[in-house]
């Protein structure tokens, strides 16, 4: 699975008596919600304690190295103070020490065994093993008290945007299931989720979502802003949606305005990732993020290393608490969020703000837009990338600039890449390739741009599709 959030859900079956699972897990959640900020922390190293004992000594990358060692007094017992001396694990350590980081046990009650590789939108793209209590069973039991925070009914129809690769989908297509997630199903919600592949021109989704006449709609913000900025005809707003999902990308406040005016429907941000799961939504209450802390510990950190105060941008270093296949004890996430006040009903820790980055989309000479998204396996089958940007550098055509990997240069298949993303964004695309020794950032914190937009200024383009005919910015 490549850049999957959420997951896909593969084989669409549910795990026998898992919904009792997911009922049983929302039924404490319902509860752990309204913690006060220490029970909480007492709940969290609960679920700490055997998880970092099973890394200690079923996992080789934490039992060799002594990496928990600070942690364990002379009793065996857990000094809490030490937590910090555990380096944060970094992403290419994740990518380095794959083998190592896979558990040699498992516990019998957490199902069966998924993998998972990241976008690669801040590099090379990373595998990740999820256990199914992980995956899909908390997962669920999550989504299920969002909808009761925003009085979501999962037994009406959700369109469901999805960026799927050429050979997982049929682009020009939908794809209609019985249930948002298996694990509803036998719950009673059974509402049908109709996936469409968010890589076809605005246009074109507007109109299939129109035709499909959901109640919801899950899609990622640049996708969602584009469509808005061709639905000339309002189509979208005529649905009279429910609610609008995104993910996967950062959702500025006027952003969120745009939409809930235009569409005349609330719009509820969620947050998580390949590596850590998802861990977080929007509160209809408070309007902050609420982190899912029964799940995954989340520290905001300064530069320092210590906890960043209320109305401060930290660093996030993040925790699962069930990823018992490949425990990522601390692992930089390589996102920042600003920290947000206690105040609210909710007691789960909240941000104010969750800093990510947009993805600017590709803007072809016949006006066809799209956004681009990363064809993660095509990269790695044909040109065995390390690292690859993909910028429009003209009107009609890209480049890639690849650091090397495991294929030399000479052993590229430039035209199979070639025709590859000629099929999935535009057939008359030209693409250069260029060899390069590394890629520089503008700053520590800035995330690496694997989708650049050198040619048009995406801003100022969608402005135009947005104003009526005749209207001049």
């Amino acid at each position: 699975m490549t850049s999957q959030y959420p997951p896909n859900d593969a084989g669409r079956s549910a795990a026998p008596g898992s919904h009792l699972i997911v009922q049983k897990f929302l039924d404490t959640l319902r509860r752990t919600q309204f913690l006060p900020p220490q029970k909480m922390r007492d709940y969290q190293r609960a679920l700490l304690t055997p998880l970092l004992r099973h890394a200690r000594d079923n996992v080789p990358f934490y039992r060799d190295s002594g990496r928990l060692a600070p942690l364990f007094r002379a009793d065996d017992s857990i000094d809490w103070d030490r937590w910090r001396d555990i380096p944060p694990l970094t992403r290419g350590e994740l990518q380095r020490e794959f083998e190592r980081l896979k558990a040699e046990s498992l516990p019998a009650n957490h199902g069966r065994l998924f993998l998972l590789s990241t976008s690669g939108s801040t590099g090379e793209p990373a595998k990740v093993i999820h256990t199914e209590l992980a995956i899909r069973w908390a997962w669920a039991a999550l989504r299920l008290r969002d909808f009761e925070w925003h009085q979501i009914d999962p037994t009406r129809r959700l369109a469901y945007l999805y960026p799927f690769t050429y050979d997982d989908f049929d682009i020009t297509g939908t794809h209609t299931r019985r249930g948002w997630r298996p694990e509803y199903i036998p719950l009673n919600m059974a509402g049908e989720r109709v996936d469409i592949a968010d890589t076809r021109p605005a246009t074109e989704l507007v109109e299939t979502v129109a035709s499909v006449r959901p109640a919801y709609l899950q899609v990622q913000p640049t996708a969602l802003q584009l469509m808005l900025a061709c639905d000339h005809k309002n189509l979208l707003a005529d649905l009279k949606l429910a609610a609008v999902f995104t993910h996967g990308e950062h959702v500025s406040h006027e952003f969120k305005h745009h939409v809930e005016s235009r569409l005349r429907c609330k719009l509820f941000d969620l947050y998580g990732s390949t590596e850590c799961n998802y861990f977080a939504c929007t509160c209809p209450k408070c309007g902050n993020f609420h982190v899912h802390s029964e799940t995954v510990l989340v520290e905001a950190i300064d530069e320092s290393g210590n906890d960043v105060p209320a109305g401060e941008v930290g660093r996030l270093l993040v925790t699962p608490l069930y990823s018992y296949a490949m425990p990522l004890i601390r692992y930089d996430h390589n996102d920042f969020a600003r920290l947000a006040a206690d105040e609210c009903t909710v007691k789960l820790q909240s941000f104010a703000e969750i800093i990510g980055k947009n993805r600017d989309p590709f803007i072809f000479p016949d006006g066809r837009t799209i956004r681009p998204t990363p064809p993660t396996d095509a990269i790695i089958k044909f040109l065995g990338a390390q690292t690859v940007q993909i910028a429009q550098t003209g009107p009609d055509r890209c480049e890639f600039r690849i650091m090397p990997g495991s294929l030399h240069p000479s052993r590229m298949q430039f035209d199979a890449m070639t025709n590859f993303v000629r099929r999935i964004w535009w057939e008359g695309l030209q693409v250069d390739y260029r060899i390069v020794e590394g890629f520089t950032r503008q700053s520590p914190r800035a995330k690496f741009q694997m989708i650049k937009q050198e040619f048009f200024n995406p801003s100022d383009y969608l402005g135009k599709l947005s104003k009526p005919a005749g209207e001049t910015s």
